[in-house]
């Protein structure tokens, strides 16, 4: 993976909660879905820690971003964010999951919203075979 190429793919667009679906395209092939929406991948028959980023954008309507790409840094035009946004965690938790470090990999909804997709995936037990979760935002 070529890993500047998959964050600027990842940000051209912002995704306010709702749609998140649309970086569906994005996730590795074989990737589940819980009730709530959020996504996962596992690589490893019992790995011990899951690994996770969140998939929405802190915005109200989703927009097209204007990259804007000077040395070795990427922002925005100013008229749209790149932060408040966490598709580097995604780009991380993808090079991982390309790597096959073993673990489970989990892509959670409506974090900027009030943890939606993390909150509901904590109160479940399937969670609990789990030694540590390192979170990429």
């Amino acid at each position: 993976m070529r890993v500047r190429r998959k964050f600027l793919q990842l940000t051209n667009y912002t995704y306010p909660h709702g749609t998140e679906g649309f970086l569906k395209s994005h996730l590795p092939q074989g990737y589940k879905t819980d009730k709530w929406g959020n996504f996962y991948y596992l690589v490893g028959e019992t790995p011990s820690t899951m690994f996770t980023c969140h998939l929405d954008t802190a915005c109200s309507s989703q927009q097209k971003v204007n990259h804007v790409q000077t040395h070795n840094m990427i922002k925005t035009d100013g008229k749209n964010i790149l932060g408040a946004d966490d598709k580097a965690g995604m780009t991380i938790l993808l090079y991982m999951i390309e790597k096959r470090i073993p673990g489970l990999y989990c892509f959670f909804i409506g974090e900027e919203v009030g943890c939606i997709g993390s909150g509901k995936a904590s109160d479940d037990d399937y969670f609990l075979n789990y030694d540590r979760m390192i979170s990429f935002d």
